[in-house]
């Protein structure tokens, strides 16, 4: 169950944030540096981690809270939290939350 909503909510986080590639559990690792992938905007694809910080962040959670949720130090995620931003072209967390919340508001048909 829990399996269930993981797997929804990064369907969720990838359409929110589309043009960037997201990796789920089980897929090959999407590695955006030296990979030389690119996405819509020339950008890296976000990597999983990125992803799920991204989620957790839409979700209201401080980085404190997403460190001990993840199971990571609290510098690492603050790190990819500053990567997510760069890559969206976005400068806050809220406009991070605001882009995510935003696609699961309003779902494409059939996520």
């Amino acid at each position: 169950m829990a399996a269930g909503r993981r797997l929804r909510g990064a369907r969720l986080v990838a359409y929110a944030l589309r043009g960037t590639q997201v990796r789920t559990v089980g897929q090959e690792s999407v590695q955006a540096a030296g990979s030389g992938r690119v996405d819509a905007v020339g950008q890296p694809p976000l990597t999983g981690r990125e992803s799920a910080v991204a989620e957790l962040v839409a979700e209201g959670m401080t980085n404190q809270q997403i460190a001990s949720h993840l199971g990571l130090a609290k510098s690492t995620v603050a790190g990819h939290l500053d990567r997510v931003r760069d890559k969206l072209g976005v400068r806050s967390r809220t406009q991070v939350a605001v882009r995510v919340a935003k696609r699961i508001a309003d779902p494409e048909p059939g996520l």
